[in-house]
C-alpha cells in the first residue's frame, strides 16, 4: 500500500496510522477524529475505529500528523 501521508488532519476524517515499529508501514489501526483543540498548541482528540486500542484518545497535533499513514475515508463516514 502506497502512503498518501495527509498535509494535514481534519475533524471528522478516518486515518490509518502507522506501525508502531516505524519503517514506514502501516498498521491495522484506524483512528477517527472527532474534535481538535486549541490555538497555539493544538490537541487532537481520537477514538479507534478499526483494529486494537491505542490506549490514548488525545495527541498533540503534530505528533499525530507524524504517526498518520494515509487518510481512510471509507470507514466513519
Amino acid at each position: 500500500m502506497k502512503p498518501r501521508k495527509p498535509k494535514t488532519i481534519e475533524v471528522g476524517k478516518c486515518y490509518r496510522l502507522l506501525a508502531w515499529y516505524g519503517l514506514g508501514q502501516p498498521s491495522d489501526t484506524i483512528a477517527y477524529v472527532y474534535a481538535i483543540e486549541g490555538a497555539a498548541q493544538r490537541t487532537v482528540r481520537v477514538q479507534t475505529v478499526a483494529g486494537p486500542d491505542l490506549g490514548w484518545n488525545a495527541d498533540s497535533y503534530s505528533n499525530f500528523l507524524r504517526s498518520a499513514h494515509s487518510e481512510a475515508p471509507a470507514v466513519k463516514n
